[in-house]
């Protein structure tokens, strides 16, 4: 039982709080036995846990209080998970996260995504970490049961004019709303972040539309907004 913060595994958890830590060591952090219980065995290299438990890979006890320290939540468990690179390549329906600055937002789009039959979430411009532990947490496991990408902007652009796949910004200048827009069965969702929108490159690029917006607020929450468009997919697909 690991109960020193002199230890060295405790010291090395801590350190991978930080993202270029993570990023030497081609790493991540996922906490709780939920989250942690979705990620694929090979992936998987350590699990530090308060009360053992039976998982597909090393297991160390750590005293809770440490692991507490350790988890935002303070929860019973935190593993060290080693990064599977992903690439564009097999998406057919997917979100790109332009520039998001809020890891909470990145989290919750990818549970939409998730819940709505999406196949992936890409990230691109200089927002928030993709493997920040805020967004593996907000996420809720979804980070694990998606395709998640890091890419940059002109590579989803590529991908999407290689496979025929139409590109779609929300936009508050569209002239055209949502529910005017018929999404076809392979499309890429484009959602800009709150401060800045969709950036130029890939507005240029896109078919641009816009939710109704009928009192004094001319925005509204980046993952919100996902939701909306998500579901109107969903709808579309399934209730018409």
């Amino acid at each position: 039982m690991i109960s020193s913060r002199q230890n060295e595994h405790f010291k090395r958890l801590r350190a991978l709080s930080k993202k270029r830590e993570r990023d030497a060591a081609g790493v991540f952090l996922v906490e709780g036995s939920r989250e942690i219980a979705r990620v694929s065995a090979s992936e998987l290299e350590v699990v530090y846990s308060s009360s053992g438990g039976d998982y597909p890979c090393k297991v160390v006890e750590m005293a809770p209080d440490l692991i507490e320290e350790l988890t935002y939540r303070g929860g019973d468990a935190i593993a060290v998970v080693r990064k599977k690179p992903m690439g564009l390549e097999g998406l057919s329906l997917f979100v790109v996260a332009d520039g998001m600055e809020k890891p909470g937002n990145l989290g919750a789009m990818l549970r939409t995504a998730d819940g709505s039959g999406f196949d992936g979430v890409v990230s691109v411009g200089d927002g928030v970490d993709l493997y920040s532990p805020n967004v593996i947490r907000a996420s809720l496991g979804a980070f694990f049961t998606q395709r998640v990408v890091d890419c940059a902007r002109d590579e989803v652009i590529a991908y999407c004019e290689k496979e025929g796949i139409p590109i779609y910004s929300a936009s508050p200048e569209a002239s055209s709303s949502l529910f005017e827009t018929k999404f076809p069965q392979r499309a890429c969702i484009v959602i800009g972040s709150e401060a800045f929108g969709v950036s130029n490159e890939l507005k240029k690029a896109s078919t641009l539309f816009s939710l109704p917006m009928y009192g004094e607020i001319d925005s509204l929450n980046a993952s919100t907004t996902f939701g909306i468009i998500a579901y109107e997919i969903v709808r579309q697909r399934n209730f018409v």
